[in-house]
């Protein structure tokens, strides 16, 4: 319950998975896989939820059901998935299966920078610090054996993780390891497990505890096994005794120095001097520089704001507001107008008609506005607003719908995109929609704001003409600072 409130819903649903295991458990059921990527859709669809709203929990809830009832969401697994290649981290592997897997790269070295600071911490253990005499550091018991539980705690991390990705393979699991020096890493393989051999086939923790990657350990595991000494042959080891019961084929591929000769170059280019078959060379040739088709559509965002598509990356709309700290009256212009836009949004116009202040008071008292905000909305705006012919037009209306969203297909750099927008105010006039705009900018004349927003309102009226499937004709400005309207 606690993680509920202080938690986002994607991350909430990740802490649940990761604290039950839920992922490894289903993928151990019939249609495992296809059930995995229902529990990853879930998550998809909580950060696609958060991103678009602020409702918490329970809005998640209410829109996840929505969305069952209308069918969306669900989703199968490709039927090409089963024959296709797939790169992904151990993490990402969890509770799925594979025929064939393959884990490459195990000499990388483990990421110890946090054990090389100057203080390190332990829950158990306290702070570790350097002492420093001389202006020269010296490393200290505390911080040794601090430094030495938290690389134990590393690598059984890692390990962890070595094992979910090698338990991924169904049938075949290939690991692969380079080195410029792969018979010397098997030999301190040896080394290390000393005179383990020759009595356990389970790799002692003496074994690793020092290793910087995971190619220690996996070198020391695959000594003791059955065909370990299909290793020990490599660099020239007479065989062992081994308990293991584990069978591998080990292949040792080496690029030597002629190899290497073969290959100039000149500029910054490479060049091969191999001898090679012409029909290959073709095809390598052809899928290396093929290009996609579809790489303009790759650069249109799948969805994008009115007021983005219409204005652009422009600086004028970077910063819209001033510092708090360079505005006299508490609140900036900027947050000055967002308090005008709520009371727009919120009030009950017929009440604010009779008494603007009381409508004011009433929405501080239920929180839709702030005190300060409260105190910061021009009532001489309201009152021309309440006065004038546009509210008559809306007090008369057949139906009014204020901060309606909408999103819609628009065209977009000669293909199709999401654009999405927020209209002030619509009201049903005749069978047809009106577009009420309210700015709040600084400005001295009209005509400004119907040459600023002209191009965003006719996106306005398409999409509205769309949805509501009745005609659209008349957008209206209204600037709250000027008291008059135009339509555009």
């Amino acid at each position: 319950q606690s993680s509920s409130v202080t938690l986002s819903v994607s991350r909430l649903i990740s802490e649940v998975y990761n604290l039950t295991h839920f992922k490894e458990i289903v993928s151990c059921v019939d249609n495992g896989e296809q059930k995995v990527a229902n529990l990853n859709i879930l998550r998809t669809m909580a950060s696609e939820y958060e991103s678009q709203a602020d409702g918490g929990l329970q809005g998640f809830l209410n829109y996840f059901e929505r969305c069952a009832a209308e069918g969306l969401g669900a989703e199968k697994t490709p039927q090409n998935a089963v024959n296709a290649v797939r790169i992904m981290s151990f993490h990402g592997s969890k509770g799925l299966q594979f025929p064939v897997c393959i884990i490459a790269g195990v000499g990388k070295k483990f990421n110890i920078n946090d054990l090389n600071v100057p203080v390190i911490t332990n829950g158990d253990y306290g702070i570790g610090v350097n002492y420093v005499l001389n202006s020269v550091k010296h490393d200290t018991v505390a911080r040794r054996s601090i430094r030495f539980e938290q690389q134990f705690k590393l690598i059984s991390e890692q390990l962890r993780l070595f094992y979910v990705a090698m338990t991924r393979a169904e049938e075949r699991l290939i690991i692969s390891h380079t080195s410029k020096n792969i018979d010397g890493d098997i030999t301190k393989a040896v080394g290390a497990l000393g005179l383990f051999a020759e009595r356990t086939s389970k790799v002692p923790p003496e074994a690793i505890v020092t290793a910087e990657s995971l190619k220690r350990p996996f070198l020391c595991a695959a000594l003791l096994q059955k065909s370990g000494n299909t290793l020990r042959n490599i660099v020239g080891l007479e065989p062992l005794e081994l308990n293991g019961c584990a069978e591998f084929k080990a292949i040792k591929s080496v690029i030597d120095s002629d190899s290497l000769s073969k290959i100039s170059v000149t500029n910054d280019t490479v060049t091969a001097k191999f001898e090679s078959d012409a029909n290959v060379t073709e095809f390598l040739d052809k899928r290396l520089n093929e290009e996609y088709p579809y790489k303009n559509e790759c650069l249109i965002p799948s969805k994008i704001a009115v007021t983005k598509l219409v204005h652009g990356e422009s600086e004028q709309y970077y910063f819209k507001s001033r510092p708090r700290f360079m505005s006299k009256a508490g609140l900036t212009p900027a947050e000055r107008g967002t308090a005008l836009h709520k009371f727009m949004q919120f009030a009950d116009y017929l009440k604010a008609e009779q008494n603007i202040d009381d409508e004011v008071t009433r929405l501080a008292e239920f929180e839709f506005i702030s005190e300060e905000e409260a105190n910061a909305i021009d009532r001489s705006a309201l009152l021309k607003f309440f006065n004038s012919n546009v509210y008559n037009r809306i007090k008369n209306a057949d139906k009014v719908m204020r901060e309606y969203k909408f999103m819609i297909k628009h065209p977009y750099n000669g293909s199709e995109t999401i654009v999405q927008g927020i209209a002030d105010c619509i009201f049903i006039e005749n069978g047809k929609a009106v577009i009420l705009d309210f700015k709040t900018d600084n400005v001295d004349d009209i005509q400004t704001l119907a040459n600023r927003y002209t191009e965003q309102l006719k996106i306005y009226k398409h999409a509205i003409s769309e949805i509501f499937d009745i005609p659209s004709d008349e957008c209206v400005i209204y600037s709250m600072k000027l008291g008059c309207s135009i339509n555009v």
